[in-house]
């Protein structure tokens, strides 16, 4: 992707990862697929995922699930929204990735007592296509993704 492209679209980036209301989409087998609410942190090159509904989701994940990953701007005059199609697998409390990814998501909560450790679900982006005001979608790579958040704007 051209360095313009990439230093036009990593102001909105920045912002979909600060704030943003997020969902995630699975499928498991032949059930209809499921769209939960998720809060979100975006860690070394992945996302990681909790909501009080993740335990089920990640029992019945296996090796190699796909999933899509929706940050949307909350307030709709920004008219924002990111969206990735990855693998979606649980996260293990041995994994280091979980105590990047814990205290981060404290952070967001700033000292929420119903924010305790529960299941984490990493969603490693593969595809993404990103959408602002209106104009048109702009499809992304995982190389993109790391490009933009290594630009200063978005440092």
């Amino acid at each position: 992707m051209p360095m313009p492209l990439l230093q036009q679209l990593a102001q909105a980036v920045l912002s979909l990862h600060q704030r943003s209301l997020a969902w995630i989409a699975t499928q498991d087998g032949e059930a209809p697929p499921e769209v939960v609410p998720v809060h979100c942190v975006h860690v070394g090159n992945t996302y990681c995922l909790w909501t009080d509904n993740l335990v089920p989701i990640s029992e019945s994940l296996s090796d190699h699930n796909t999933g899509i990953l929706l940050l949307s701007h909350p307030d709709c005059a920004q008219n924002c929204h990111l969206s990735w199609i990855g693998c979606l697998q649980a996260v293990g409390q041995q994994e280091c990735i979980y105590k990047q990814a814990w205290a981060a998501l404290r952070q967001v909560f700033s000292g929420d007592p119903d924010c305790v450790p529960r299941c984490l679900l990493q969603l490693q982006p593969q595809f993404g296509r990103i959408s602002r005001n209106g104009e048109n979608d702009v499809p992304l790579t995982a190389q993109d993704l790391t490009e933009i958040l290594h630009l200063p704007v978005a440092a």
